[in-house]
């Protein structure tokens, strides 16, 4: 990857390389593509053509042209006779993600060979916000729960305490909180905030109150 890796494109490296650990026992070191040696028989590179020269680079050689669909990607898988190459190029960091989900199923296991399938695949999501509400923002502190949102292509999570909302004037837990956007944000990951707006009048102001407090943490 990029010396300049943006979170989200860490992330897919990140979640590649664990998900092959975990279903194939291979652990696979996460590099800047300059440190990347030369007789490897497997490389994979990945990231957004528009701040990855390298990567933009291969695209243009191999003709892997990007989707213009917000979140899109494309991936190619090749090999050269010595090194299998695949490259997943995204528009968006969420793309980048979403790509090396679809190169993930690509892998297999024969005897005791890791291989991949040559493959070139263009995609990209037609449902523009893609989410679904859960009770409880504290299931957002598990790191596996949000892989589990990646790979099911959500690209929203509102929180709550509660099945509706929060309610006006409760009082958030800031630190909590600011881990969850934290860690949606470096997945690229909208993050809104429900409140309970069907009360009284005499509450109002504290709906607004929890709003307000609510974009400060961003």
């Amino acid at each position: 990857m990029a010396d300049q890796a943006e979170p989200a494109e860490r992330e897919a490296a990140r979640l590649l390389g664990r998900n092959v650990e975990k279903r194939f026992g291979r652990r696979w070191p996460i590099l800047s593509v300059r440190d990347v040696p030369a007789n490897v028989p497997l490389r994979v590179v990945l990231g957004q053509p528009r701040r990855f020269a390298a990567l933009d680079g291969i695209c243009t050689a191999q003709k892997l042209t990007v989707p213009s669909q917000q979140d899109g990607y494309a991936l190619k898988v090749w090999s050269d006779g010595a090194t299998v190459t695949a490259a997943v190029a995204g528009a968006t960091g969420r793309g980048v993600i979403y790509g090396q989900d679809t190169l993930f199923q690509l892998f297999a296991r024969r005897d005791d060979t890791l291989t991949v399938r040559a493959a070139v695949i263009r995609d990209w999501p037609t449902i523009p916000l893609r989410g679904r509400p859960h009770p409880h923002y504290q299931y957002f502190l598990k790191s596996e729960n949000f892989d589990c949102i990646m790979t099911s292509r959500i690209n929203f999570i509102d929180l709550r305490d509660g099945i509706y909302a929060f309610e006006p004037g409760a009082r958030l837990n800031k630190e909590e909180l600011g881990t969850v956007i934290r860690q949606a944000r470096d997945r690229g990951l909208r993050v809104y905030a429900a409140v309970n707006c069907g009360v009284p009048g005499a509450q109002q102001d504290a709906v607004i109150a929890t709003f307000r407090e609510f974009i400060e943490l961003g």
